[in-house]
């Protein structure tokens, strides 16, 4: 009788794919490395002075005057290239069409970088390219999505279908551009501006924090089921309305033998209101931190459109990935 052989096929991975140093994927090469080198900055930071430490030699600290003169210029051509690489072309791009179709955000973000820097003063030239740079993020992914529509190009009513044709990866990445603007503007702003202001208050004293003012009521006693303290009373306006009551806590716990503070926060578009209640001084005032984070909220705002663009861009039927399955066997017959 003859020999039957069985051989499974398997698939096969052949090389090619070259591209364009200037093109969609050599956007993302360089996207990667920077983001690479960020995040091996921001370790070293984090871990150095804990290694230095643990092999005795001493204490260092490492704060925002380092990661601003190292991961800030790291991040700030990542961003920039995150409109740009989005408009390129794969395998080879022309980088002078795309920057010629990005001149309506060229214009934002330069527009915006001039008018923050004569509100708030030159001397915060960096804040203004922070908030220059956050508009040439959401002005640049809405200009791609225009692109992509061909809006103002032709009937509304064909931008529109193309718009629904648009693949769910390319409404996840305008989503998560646009947002991470957001987030820039937001982490710019509460870093520049924060107002902050520690003071002994005593009922009836008013202290103006950023936009708001903030007026001490003065403290009650509370009670809790296992705890005791004392809540104290701050009322915030803006030119003269009333914007809310802040209430910080100070709690005793005595099985625990432990103090703890609570602080009261009121959350706004424009940034939050944060009020902490410290110790009672011998002449009877109140140690108080009052702050204003400006724009705090577009930071959790972005972040949670960002993840939202992410997962609509993971629904694109083109990034599914199907389970294998074992090929056929095929009968080869043998050579007698």
């Amino acid at each position: 009788g003859s020999l039957v052989l069985y051989a499974i096929r398997a698939p096969q991975l052949k090389g090619g794919g070259l591209f364009a140093p200037i093109s969609r994927e050599g956007a993302l090469v360089f996207n990667n490395l920077m983001l690479t080198t960020g995040a091996a900055v921001v370790t070293l930071g984090t871990l150095y002075p804990l290694i230095l430490e643990a092999f005795g030699g001493g204490k260092v600290s490492v704060g925002p005057p380092f990661f601003n003169a190292t991961f800030v210029p790291l991040m700030i051509p990542v961003l920039m290239a995150c409109v740009i690489g989005a408009m390129m072309g794969w395998k080879r791009g022309d980088l002078g069409g795309v920057l010629a179709r990005l001149k309506i955000a060229f214009a934002a973000a330069l527009i915006v970088t001039v008018a923050v820097a004569l509100v708030a003063g030159f001397r915060d030239i960096l804040a203004a390219l922070g908030l220059g740079i956050a508009a040439w993020l959401i002005v640049g992914s809405a200009v791609e999505l225009a692109e992509r529509t061909a809006l103002f190009r032709g009937p509304l009513s064909a931008s529109f279908r193309r718009a629904a044709g648009l693949p769910r990866s390319a409404w996840g990445m305008v989503i998560a551009h646009g947002a991470l603007g957001l987030v820039v503007a937001g982490i710019t702003a509460s870093s520049a501006w924060q107002d902050e202001h520690i003071q002994l208050m005593n009922a009836g004293d008013a202290v103006t924090v950023g936009p708001y003012e903030m007026t001490f009521e003065g403290i009650a006693p509370i009670t809790g089921p296992n705890w005791s303290g004392e809540r104290g009373r701050f009322t915030v306006t803006r030119d003269g309305k009333f914007v809310a009551t802040l209430r910080p806590e100070k709690r005793s716990y005595p099985a625990e033998k432990s103090l703890t503070t609570e602080a009261a926060i009121h959350y706004t578009a424009g940034g939050d209101i944060y009020a902490v209640l410290g110790e009672r001084d011998k002449s009877g005032g109140w140690s108080t931190r009052l702050y204003f984070n400006p724009l705090v909220s577009w930071i959790w705002i972005g972040c949670v459109v960002m993840a939202l663009g992410g997962l609509i861009s993971l629904t694109d039927r083109r990034h599914r990935v199907g389970a294998p399955r074992r090929a056929a066997p095929t009968a080869v017959p043998a050579k007698a």
